[in-house]
Parts: structure tokens; C-alpha cells; sequence
């Protein structure tokens, strides 16, 4: 394989100020460095002769074009690259709106070019880029690839003249003539323009696409169109019916907000935007602007996109202001709404996924703030669940249509169960010295998650990597040129093999100049994967989950990490069991559970787990006997044991007499652990008497007695023949392993000379437990290994020449 070797730049950005009308600068030659004639950005130079950039990049880059329009998207990205591989390699399609020249009234293209690499090198197919379509105003890209042979779909608008209207086309390449698109328009709804549009293809064969249908102004909504054709050999793409004309979903589009995916087999399709509350909950704010107050609807089809659900998901469900309420906070409810992107995901249990902006928000006060959040959201048991993904507090202005942490972008890894989500954040760092100059907006970088496989899949997010950690250190920020700001990153929906793969901008001066924002330059497209199982070596590192903030104002739906969103203690990234309920636990295995019309002996092993980290010190045993009538009697036995954080009590056995004289029937047999009468866990087993014999239908407690061994020992409780063994016997250690302690019990069966030594693992003695004569019973003998290394170390027993054993003992410190 072509080793990538490559450094990305450190750099950044700024956002506001300068108008089409200020200077416009051509870029400086970025820095190229060949490694197996491979380009890469090289991320440790300084730009005009100086050391103003510093970082470290994660994974491999490659410039595939340049562009002057240094935003590729007003809100969120969709996809506008894939990946696919075969028994040739891998292959890579990527598309992006490229200004020629730097400005703003130039044309503007769709240009796409594919990366093909192997073992024996890479090669690019067109080199230079195809221009897709000619048009005066062609943008705002996102490609789709047939996940069944590689061959890659654009969608994207465009209009012929500058006095046309635009419109949205589906092209996909000519199967006859090398580097001819065929291109597909989309019939217009009454008489408004079609743009933004994102497009996806399953692999039943049906390309996907949604529309904004007319223009999306801050007063008034656009609509959410869709749709669908189907790709036929001999005809190339067709309308497919019943939905080969578009439909309009929604009328209350707020924002370029939308997205759409299907399931691997195509089957299923999501579509979602982000919808204006004053269209659909009368909810006015600012004057009826509905960029800020949103919610993001979800429609879904079970049927290839033949027909999506009538009532959609609101899958933020944000609580509206309380008008009357005296107290302005509470007025406000939740603080927090939907802007302008959203990214979907089907996993391979086809479970939806959602990841989405959420900006801080003040409805009474009429404000909202640059500082956002990245949530995710899923039906978890059937109901709505919100993570967090990663908070980004303000440090720099972002640029127009941004907020401190946005455009995520999510991969589901059939192969591993690993989600994933890349997005840009917006920080100009510690100095405040990463922005542009020019339009005062700090630069970007690019992040990326990732959620665990499992149980906890879409719930525990580790803490995000910061991959292209471009940083300006120089005072007073970066000139134009000098910015190295990464925005509007996206990622293939196939990422199968060992890498991510993604595409962002380069913008070399921080901001959005077409929006008036600093200066424009002709900025690199960058290809850039990331080896996954680095990022996992990242994750651990780290060794932080992101812990939980609740989308709503009151804590609805947001999930709380029974594990305390604790790293190592579980297991790292692949965790194991947080359920507190499954981690302290007391089970009881009857071992004799049966008497006869003269009583006897009933006896149970007993195992105490806690998994947890909390210690219970001084925690109450006690057990109890529920009588055939239903009447309930003790306690029987009554113990206080110190039961620390992630300690087992294995097999530990319990034995209860049951009198001659009580009732015949069916017995149940309970045993307590907690702070007495409370208890925290318990378990119980059933057991019948049976008939004959005197019985007395009454109860004293001293006629049931009840002992557990190693555990406690109380002569007063213990039964003959468990004060007289009939047989030489050595137990085992309890606990073992151990720290400092250990105990082992000798039974004698009669006063004989016993020898116990314990030895280390060379064979050298390290101290004698018993010597000599000792009298018949139990008896207790106690390691005590504080002045010992950690290690394993063996008993060995001889009593009288009858009994020879061995016990291992491992001391761990």
C-alpha cells in the first residue's frame, strides 16, 4: 500500500469584516512534500519565513484542487466524497464548487475528479479535475456512489446565464464517452428554484435527492422537496415511479439544513431538516426569523423512498417559553435550538442515527449566541435519547452560517460496531492569535468521536481528537494567506478497510469572504484519511468519555452513564458491563434443599459480586425463613461484613437447621445484604419439609440455627458435627488472590502433628503457619504478606503423616 505519509498544516482563520470590494490576494504556494511521489501539506513550516504555525496532524493528506470560494456549503455539507473498494485498490470520488480565480463574479464550477490507489501507487482519474457542467453558476456539490460497483452520481444546482434562475440537477458519468455527465433535471414545483440539494443511493439501485425548493431568506421558509430515480443500464438514470416527480415534504424549512441517507440494502430512506417552530407552533421569534428557532423533523420510508411517513420525528422536541411565567430563566424552558445542519445514519441493525448542531439560545431576551453543541439522538428502548457528542465553548468569532462547533458528519463501521462523527470547531487558541487578520473569525479544525460497539453504542462518546490541530501563534493574528482554517468537512458514507476517509477546504484566510468576511484566496481541497485504529490509540491516551448535558432544560431524554463515565475501570474504548444492577449481586446455589418429616440440614453456596466503584464497609447480612403459611420469621443469622469496590466473595456456604417439629410445606429461604432492615441485594430459594412426625405450628429462633464458614464462626450457633470433622482437610485461601491477608482453615478430626509452611515460587521458606502438636476442630491460619513482594507462593500442609497438600496463593500488592 502507498504509505501516506503525510503532515497537514497548522493554520487558521478569521470571519467578518472586509467587502468584495477589499483586495483580493492570490494564495502563496502551499508547501508540497513527496513521499513515494505522494503530496502532502507539510505541517511544520512557517508560512512568509517564519515558525507562526504549529501542530501535529493525524493521518494522511492530499490536495486535490483549489478553489476561490472558500465556502462549499452555506450550512450542513452532506457528502462530497466516497470511497469504495475492489480486488483493484481503493477508489476515492470527490467533488467540490471551484471559483476560478479569486473572484467573486468569476464563473463557477462542479468540478470531480477519483483517486485510485494500490500497492504499486496512485494515480488520478482526470487529472486535471472534469468540469462537470459549464454553466455560469454551478455549487454546492454532494456526490452519492453506488455501493455495488464504485461508479459515482453528483447532485448539485446551477443556471446557464446570470439572469436565469437555478436549478438542481442529477449527473452521473457517460457509460460511452470518457468524461462526459449526463445530466438529469429536476422538474420544478410551481414555478420556484430548486438548490442545495443532497443526494444518497442504496443498493437497490435508487438515487436519492433533497431539495431546498426556493430560496431560503431569514423571513421566510423554504420547502423540502425529494426526489427519487432509478438507475437503468441501457437508459441511464429515469424517473422512478410513483415518485419520479418531486414531492414537497415539508413547507417549513427553515434553513440549508437537509439531509438524506438510506440503509445499506437501500430498503429504508431518512430525510431531515431543520424546521421553523413559527410555521409550526406559532412560535415568533425576532421578528419571525427562522434562521435561529428551529427543530429538526425526521421522515422516514420502509419502502426504497416510495412513499415517506405523514407524521415525521421531531427529534429534538425542544420545550417552547413560558410566557406568564414569573421567572425569566424558567420563561425560557429550553435554552438551546437547532442550527442549520443535521447528518443521518442507518447502522447495520438499521437503527437511525442523528448528530446535530445546538446553539445556546434566549427566547425572552431575543438572543442567540455563537456557542454550541454537538448532540446525537437515537430511539434507545423506544424512547428519544440525547448525548453529547462534544461542547465547544466561544474563544473567536466563527464565520457566517457557523457556530463554535458544527457540521458533524457520522459513519456507521459495519465491521467494528464503532460510530463514528467528524466535525469543526472553532478555537483561536490560548493567545487568541489563531484568526484572520482580515475578518476577525478564529480559524477551524477538525475533530472527530467515536461511539463504542455494543450496548453503549450511540451513548458513550469518547472525548473528540483534534486531526489537523492547525495552530497561528504569531500576536495579532494571520495575515491573508497565512490562515489555516478547515471547514466543511465531510465523510464517505463507506469507510470500509482500515481508514476514514475525508474531504474538507483549506481556507487560507479565516471567514467567509463571498459573505463579506476577510479576504479571498485560491484555497486547497484537501483529501485526508486517518488510520482508525490511531485514533483509537488517541481515545485511549486520553481516557475520557464525554460526560452528559442534557439537550432539555429539565433532563428529558438524556441518558446517564451507569458507570460514571469512567474509562479504565471498564474495560477502555471496548467497555464492558456499567449496568449497576448486574454488577453488586448476591446469588444463593442450594446445594441441600430438602428435609424429611425429621428435619435436617439445608444449605446453600453463596457468592457476593461488586463490580461497582462504591465500598460498602460495615454491610449487614442476614438471613430469613418464610413458613408455609406465608408468615415470615427471623432474622436467623445476623453478620456485618466490609464488602470493598470491584470484590467478588466466592462460594461461600450457608447451612440452616430446620427443626424436627416445624411445619410440613413448602419453605423459602432469603438472604439480606445491605444496612439492616434496608436491603441493597438479596436472594432466596425454596425448599420443601415433609410431612410426618410431631409438628408444632410455632417458632423459636434458637431452634433454627444458622452458621456460614469462612465467613463467620460462632460456637454458640455451630452444630456439633461442625465443631468435630470427620476428616483432615486444608481449604482453600479465601481471598486469594490477596492483599496483605489471607486465611485457610485446617479441620482435624482428632489432636495429631501438623506441619504448615509457606513457600515462595524458588522453593525458599517463607514462614511456618503451624508446627507441632494441635487439638481437634478448625483452625484458622492466617498469611500475612505486608512484608512481602507481589507474587505467587505455595502452603504445604502435612498433618501426621496422613494428609500431604498444596495451595497456591497469589499475593498481588
Amino acid at each position: 500500500m502507498i504509505r501516506y505519509h503525510l503532515m497537514l498544516a497548522l493554520w487558521f482563520f478569521a470571519c467578518i469584516g472586509v467587502a468584495l470590494s477589499s483586495p483580493v490576494v492570490d494564495s502563496p504556494d502551499v508547501p508540497l512534500r513527496g513521499d513515494e511521489s505522494l503530496p502532502i501539506i507539510n505541517s511544520g513550516i512557517g508560512f512568509n519565513g517564519g515558525a507562526a504555525l504549529t501542530g501535529t496532524l493525524i493521518g494522511d493528506t492530499l490536495i486535490v484542487g483549489t478553489t476561490g470560494w472558500d465556502m462549499q456549503h452555506n450550512g450542513n455539507v452532506g457528502r462530497q466524497i466516497s470511497h469504495f473498494l475492489d480486488d483493484d485498490g481503493w477508489h476515492i470520488s470527490v467533488a467540490w464548487m471551484k471559483l476560478e480565480g479569486v473572484h467573486a463574479d468569476n464563473p463557477r464550477h462542479v468540478v470531480q475528479t477519483m483517486i485510485h490507489g494500490s500497492d504499486q501507487g496512485y494515480t488520478y482519474d482526470p487529472d486535471p479535475p472534469d468540469i462537470v457542467h459549464n454553466g455560469y453558476r454551478s455549487g454546492f456539490a454532494t456526490v452519492a456512489v453506488n455501493p455495488n460497483d464504485g461508479s459515482p452520481f453528483l447532485a448539485f444546482h446551477h443556471k446557464m446565464l446570470q439572469s436565469d434562475r437555478f436549478d438542481s440537477y442529477a449527473y452521473h458519468p457517460s457509460a460511452f464517452i470518457p468524461g462526459v455527465w449526463i445530466p438529469h433535471l429536476t422538474p420544478r414545483i410551481f414555478t420556484e428554484e430548486h438548490v442545495w440539494p443532497k443526494t444518497t443511493m442504496g443498493a437497490d439501485g435508487f438515487l436519492h435527492v433533497a431539495n431546498h425548493h426556493t430560496n431560503a431568506s431569514l423571513i421566510s421558509p423554504s420547502h423540502l422537496s425529494y426526489m427519487r430515480w432509478y438507475m437503468d443500464e441501457a437508459l441511464g438514470l429515469i424517473p422512478a415511479m410513483p415518485h419520479g416527480n418531486p414531492d414537497i415534504v415539508s413547507f417549513a424549512l427553515a434553513n440549508v439544513s437537509a439531509d438524506i441517507v438510506t440503509n445499506r440494502d437501500g430498503s429504508k430512506v431518512a430525510l431531515a431538516a431543520c424546521v421553523d417552530r413559527n410555521y409550526t407552533l406559532d412560535e415568533k421569534f425576532m421578528s419571525g426569523q427562522g434562521r435561529w428557532n428551529n427543530d429538526i423533523y425526521v421522515w422516514e420510508s420502509n419502502n426504497s423512498g416510495g412513499g415517506f411517513s405523514d407524521s415525521p420525528m421531531d427529534i429534538t422536541s425542544f420545550f417552547g417559553p413560558v410566557f406568564d411565567a414569573p421567572d425569566t430563566n424558567f420563561a425560557n424552558q429550553d435554552v438551546r435550538r437547532a442550527y442549520t445542519d443535521c447528518s443521518l445514519f442507518y447502522d447495520d441493525e438499521n437503527q437511525l442515527h442523528a448528530a446535530f448542531t445546538a446553539h445556546d439560545f434566549d427566547f425572552i431576551r431575543a438572543k442567540v449566541y455563537y456557542e454550541s453543541s454537538v448532540f446525537h439522538w437515537m430511539k434507545h428502548n423506544g424512547e428519544d435519547i440525547w448525548t453529547l457528542i462534544h461542547h465547544q465553548p466561544y474563544n473567536g468569532l466563527p464565520e457566517s452560517w457557523g457556530r463554535t462547533v458544527d457540521r458533524p458528519s457520522l459513519y456507521f463501521d459495519d465491521n467494528t460496531g464503532i460510530l463514528w462523527c467528524v466535525m469543526e470547531v472553532v478555537d483561536a487558541g490560548p493567545e487568541g492569535t489563531d484568526m484572520s487578520v482580515s475578518s476577525g473569525c478564529a480559524n477551524t479544525n477538525i475533530f472527530i468521536s467515536a461511539s463504542p460497539p455494543g450496548e453503549y453504542n450511540g451513548l458513550l462518546w469518547t472525548k473528540a481528537v483534534n486531526i489537523t490541530n492547525s495552530k497561528y501563534t504569531q500576536p495579532g493574528g494571520a495575515l491573508p494567506g497565512d490562515s489555516r482554517s478547515e471547514t466543511d468537512v465531510s465523510i464517505a458514507l463507506n469507510n470500509d478497510g482500515d481508514y476514514l476517509h475525508l474531504l474538507y477546504m483549506l481556507d487560507l484566510d479565516g471567514g467567509c469572504a463571498v459573505q463579506f468576511e476577510g479576504t479571498m484566496t485560491d484555497n486547497p481541497m484537501v483529501y485526508h484519511r486517518v488510520l482508525k485504529s490511531t485514533l483509537l490509540q488517541e481515545f485511549a491516551n486520553t481516557g475520557e468519555w464525554v460526560a452528559s448535558d442534557s439537550l432539555h432544560f429539565n433532563g428529558w431524554g438524556c441518558w446517564e452513564d451507569p458507570g460514571e463515565w469512567l474509562w479504565d475501570e471498564y474495560g477502555g474504548f471496548y467497555t464492558t458491563s456499567r449496568d449497576s444492577a448486574s454488577a453488586l449481586s448476591l446469588e444463593m446455589e442450594p446445594t441441600a434443599n430438602s428435609v424429611d418429616e425429621n428435619g435436617g440440614l439445608i444449605s446453600a453456596m453463596v457468592t457476593v459480586n461488586n463490580q461497582t466503584l462504591i465500598d460498602y464497609p460495615g454491610l449487614d447480612v442476614w438471613t430469613m425463613i418464610t413458613f408455609p403459611s406465608g408468615e415470615q420469621y427471623g432474622p436467623l443469622l445476623t453478620l456485618t461484613v466490609d464488602l470493598w469496590r470491584r470484590t467478588t466473595i466466592p462460594n461461600v456456604p450457608v447451612n440452616q437447621i430446620v427443626p424436627h417439629d416445624a411445619p410440613s410445606g413448602t419453605y423459602q429461604y432469603s438472604m439480606y445484604a445491605g444496612y439492616y432492615p434496608n436491603d441493597i441485594i438479596s436472594d432466596s430459594f425454596t425448599f420443601p419439609k415433609y410431612p410426618g412426625g410431631e409438628e408444632i405450628d410455632t417458632f423459636n429462633p434458637e431452634d433454627w440455627p444458622t452458621w456460614m464458614w469462612p465467613i463467620v464462626q460462632d460456637p454458640q450457633d455451630e452444630p456439633e458435627e461442625f465443631l468435630f470433622p470427620d476428616t483432615y482437610k486444608l481449604s482453600q485461601a479465601h481471598p486469594n488472590p490477596f492483599n496483605p491477608t489471607t486465611t485457610l482453615v485446617l479441620s482435624l478430626p482428632s489432636t495429631v502433628d501438623v506441619s504448615v509452611v509457606v513457600y515462595d515460587i524458588t522453593g525458599r521458606q517463607v514462614v511456618v503457619l503451624a508446627e507441632g502438636h494441635m487439638q481437634t476442630g478448625h483452625h484458622d491460619l492466617v498469611f500475612d504478606g505486608s512484608s512481602y513482594s507481589s507474587g505467587v507462593y505455595f502452603v504445604h500442609a502435612v498433618v501426621d503423616g496422613e494428609l500431604t497438600e498444596y495451595r497456591k496463593l497469589v499475593l498481588i500488592k
